[in-house]
């Protein structure tokens, strides 16, 4: 059972690695853009300082998620080069039978970074200026950060 969970997980990581190949070129350009991005209508001081600070959030834990997947992903580079460099078994049977707890972190991580991206770009496409007013891209926001894990902060704005 152990084995069979462990080559499960062989095989998610072989298809997060290429996952990553394909959308992580996108990950800068869409972190510009949301750092970059002015709402429109924005209601009150509170809202623009929200805006902003999810921005902030965001971002860091976009790039704290990078970085965890790169880590991951290179601990799976390096037992299987000493499986097949350095005709090592024992590193990669290690590897498979820790496969599993760093798949599901793994897939949570790729899943959040890969739904901000495709989002982005569906939403603003790159042949057209970024626009959005400041409740929908406070709902934006929110739904990003919950995508890298983080509670969205409440919205506190004085009446």
């Amino acid at each position: 059972a152990e084995f069979r969970e462990g080559v499960f997980s062989w095989r998610g990581f072989l298809y997060y690695k290429w996952s990553m190949n394909d959308f992580w070129p996108q990950v800068n350009y869409v972190l510009r853009q949301v750092r970059d991005i002015r709402p429109t209508s924005v209601s009150s001081p509170e809202l623009g300082q929200y805006i902003n600070d999810s921005k902030r959030r965001i971002i860091q834990s976009v790039k704290q998620a990078g970085h965890d997947v790169g880590g991951c992903l290179k601990t799976y580079d390096n037992s299987y080069a000493e499986l097949v460099s350095n005709g090592n078994p024992q590193a990669f049977r290690d590897f498979l039978l820790r496969a599993p707890h760093m798949f599901l972190d793994l897939g949570e991580k790729i899943g959040g970074i890969s739904h901000i991206v495709s989002f982005w770009n569906y939403r603003f496409p790159r042949d057209q200026t970024a626009r959005a007013d400041a409740e929908e891209l406070t709902a934006i926001f929110q739904d990003f950060e919950s995508s890298v894990g983080l509670t969205p902060q409440p919205l506190a704005i004085a009446s």
